[in-house]
């Protein structure tokens, strides 16, 4: 690629992504007997083929004019692609998945052959016999006669003895702007009419006129001194960029930017806190800090919104996944999505993309039953996932659900024991409910023979772990015959996090409340033990309590013991593997918006902690990860 368009990759891969993921929509929507994809599919193809030349990546540019050749023939005589031609476009897809990986991993694209796909476009096409074509020479242009033109910069000089110069500058883009299209001024637009310039302006114009129909359309203004007229040698790309930033009031902007960001309104949380434990007693003090404490909230918000995306940003890419999934098995599946538009920070999707790539695979894997036997069971030989998301009460909730056969409990029960996980008499105690969360036990599995996308005792226990790093919940239901239904709960920002601070001992903890399902004093008195655990009723369930007092070997137990007249034992109650857990701390000290601070890379081996944060006063306290502190429990 030449020096001068080798800065312009990171944009190009951004948009040449997007098109390949509105390609792999479009013809999976043809699939589906949707005639009015074909467009979408034309189009993007044609952007991306258009991008690729302007780069200089010779074979993408070539590989999708070629499948864009297919896609207007197609079009052009109304028919659908069958399913050879379907398989076939979505392997082209492949390759330039791999020619794009490949130009962001080493700038260039690589010697991966892609000769045979050309013949194989053409005869799909029913435009050449079963001889090979070679691949074309040279790719085709950039930008096809008579669409957008070159991009120009006009430099526009007025008479030192202009009086109203926003007004004459506001003439010449009126000239300009019905010649082409206006990409953008230097200075900007509203400096322009401000008049917050000197003599001197520029204008970005996207036109296919010749330059001296430019320059006269400028220079015909009265008190027009002078204009310039310079093509700029500027990718496509770019260009439509720009375009796109003047009319939405968009710019693109690294994630690692807003995490730094975060990171800097985190800490101005902290230091309003410390400020505000200060200046305790100096009523002149208080104004301030309120508005400060305002600004500061006001800043962390829109921070925030900056970084939710829709859950399509992740959505879209499992359409194709679940198509090719069910084709290898003989399964026939429909892929319904809901709630795509769901906002939630990208951080956060992003996280929870592979734990749904697990899922999915076990839904068509173990969920869907094969055509026959949905057949003989009265369902449609289709069957149906669901992927959806929604908010709730500060978190992001993402379901998988399937129509499928649903996951038997005894059968769940018998795997366990025949893998030594629990012994009979444990599996015996097991509710229904219990038992169907087994599945997501590490080595956990219900097939002796292991297929190539599941079965080998990994799969549900590794989104159980990857959705508790990210102190959300895992919740599984299923009933027989009917389906089975997997949701993620997880926090809205992994940044800052809405906590409870429990006292244990002589020390103060935070607890986010993500994991909290209920706050209460239990009576002492009403504590029992049951084969050798304590524990408490709790609405007909008994509910395990783990004192942390004990657990951490705090120098100052907490624990109240029962009989001693009016004391109460405040439980906060959490959820392990679908039943309530109760930690028993000394007292409670508050909510509170939290900053989470990762721990020191020798403190990360400790399970049960998931950061540290500082308080107003200065203090460091640790944030516990009660998934890793309920396991630590059970191994004891």
């Amino acid at each position: 690629m030449p020096d001068d368009l080798s800065r312009y990759r990171d944009l190009f891969l951004s948009e040449a992504r997007e098109h390949l993921q509105e390609l792999n929509t479009a013809i999976l929507r043809l699939e589906k007997k949707e005639m009015g994809a074909m467009d979408d599919a034309f189009r993007a193809a044609h952007t991306l083929k258009g991008m690729s030349a302007t780069m200089g990546y010779t074979r993408l540019a070539a590989l999708t004019h070629e499948m864009e050749g297919l896609m207007d023939f197609l079009r052009g005589s109304r028919r659908l692609p069958d399913p050879r031609t379907t398989d076939l476009l979505l392997e082209c897809l492949d390759h330039i998945e791999a020619l794009l990986r490949s130009v962001e991993e080493s700038g260039a694209e690589g010697d991966r052959d892609i000769s045979a796909l050309v013949p194989r476009l053409h005869r799909a096409a029913g435009a050449l016999p079963e001889t090979a074509a070679p691949l074309p020479a040279s790719p085709p242009p950039a930008t096809p006669p008579g669409e957008a033109g070159g991009l120009v910069e006009v430099e526009v000089h007025l008479d030192p003895a202009c009086a109203l110069k926003s007004a004459k500058a506001l003439l010449v883009l009126r000239n300009l702007e019905s010649l082409g299209r206006v990409v953008r001024t230097a200075p900007p637009l509203e400096d322009l009419k401000a008049k917050r310039f000197d003599l001197d302006f520029k204008v970005y114009l996207e036109t296919p006129r010749g330059e001296e129909e430019v320059r006269g359309a400028a220079g015909g203004i009265s008190e027009v001194a002078r204009v310039e007229v310079r093509g700029v040698a500027q990718p496509q790309a770019e260009a439509r960029m720009s375009r796109a930033q003047r009319e939405t009031g968009t710019v693109r902007v690294n994630v690692k930017r807003l995490d730094t960001l975060l990171n800097l309104v985190g800490e101005l949380v902290i230091q309003n806190a410390r400020l505000t434990r200060a200046a305790a007693g100096r009523e002149e003090l208080h104004a301030p800090i309120e508005v400060l404490r305002r600004l500061g909230s006001d800043l962390q918000y829109e921070v925030m919104q900056a970084r939710l995306v829709p859950a399509d940003f992740i959505f879209q890419r499992f359409p194709r996944m679940v198509r090719d999934l069910a084709r290898q098995q003989g399964k026939q599946v429909d892929l319904a999505m809901e709630g795509a538009d769901t906002e939630m920070d990208r951080t956060v999707l992003e996280e929870v993309a592979e734990p749904l790539v697990h899922l999915l695979r076990n839904a068509v894997d173990h969920g869907i039953e094969p055509p026959g036997e949905r057949s003989r069971a009265g369902k449609p030989e289709t069957g149906t996932i669901r992927l959806a998301a929604r908010r709730e009460k500060g978190f992001a909730v993402i379901a998988v659900s399937d129509d499928g056969r649903g996951i038997h409990p005894q059968t769940v029960r018998e795997a366990a024991l025949r893998r030594g996980l629990l012994t009979a008499e444990e599996a015996q105690r097991l509710t229904d409910d219990q038992a169907i969360h087994l599945i997501a036990r590490p080595g956990f599995t219900t097939i002796e023979q292991a297929t190539q996308t599941s079965g080998r005792g990994v799969g549900v226990d590794v989104v159980k772990t990857r959705v508790e790093s990210l102190r959300g919940s895992l919740h599984i239901r299923s009933e027989k015959n009917r389906g089975t239904t997997f949701e993620l709960r997880v926090p809205l920002s992994l940044a800052i996090v809405q906590s409870l601070l429990a006292r244990v001992g002589p020390h103060l903890y935070a607890i986010p409340t993500t994991v909290i399902t209920e706050i209460l004093e239990a009576d002492p008195a009403q504590v029992r033990t049951v084969q050798g655990h304590e524990v408490i009723t709790l609405r007909e369930k008994v509910v395990p309590l783990l004192h942390l007092d004990r657990l951490f070997a705090a120098p100052e137990g907490n624990t109240v013991e029962p009989g001693v007249p009016g004391a109460r034992l405040p439980v906060v109650v959490v959820e392990r593997e679908g039943s309530p857990v109760g930690l028993v701390v000394g007292a409670l000290a508050g909510m509170q918006e939290v900053v989470i601070k990762p721990l020191d890379p020798v403190l990360r081996q400790s399970r049960g902690f998931a950061g540290a944060t500082i308080l107003g006063d200065g203090t460091v306290i640790l944030i516990l990860d009660i998934a890793g502190l309920l396991s630590t429990d059970a191994k004891s």
